[in-house]
């Protein structure tokens, strides 16, 4: 069976290419164009969640937070993507598994992921 990975980024064209390497890397993908619908989403099935930092409306540290403090998704990992200076104290604050600093190649991509699933 297939990991399901929720990916939320409101840059559409970050997220088709992101979705493509996922896709392409054998994973099923649950889209999110502004990181507010994921409550929406049936959280149970996601594996894995990879989260743009500075969406519009709602910032991925915040969803982090979120799905950390959430019994049915607190053991999940969540990975944070963003160019920010300051990644990794930003991921840290908000409990998130693992960063990934922009831009990276689809190799450093799927190497992160592979960790976790």
């Amino acid at each position: 069976m297939k990991k399901k990975i929720l990916l939320a980024d409101d840059d559409i064209d970050e997220l088709n290419l992101i979705s493509g390497i996922l896709e392409r890397g054998g994973y099923d993908i649950v889209i999110s164009e502004n990181g507010e619908d994921i409550e929406q989403s049936d959280l149970q099935l996601i594996d894995l969640f990879l989260l743009d930092i500075n969406m519009k409306g709602i910032y991925g540290t915040d969803i982090c937070r979120k799905l950390k403090s959430l019994q049915i998704t607190c053991n999940k990992p969540v990975i944070l993507i963003s160019a920010a200076v300051e990644l990794n104290k930003e991921a840290n604050y908000c409990g998130a598994d693992d960063f990934i600093s922009k831009p990276f190649g689809k190799e450093v991509l799927l190497e992160r992921l592979q960790r976790f699933l």
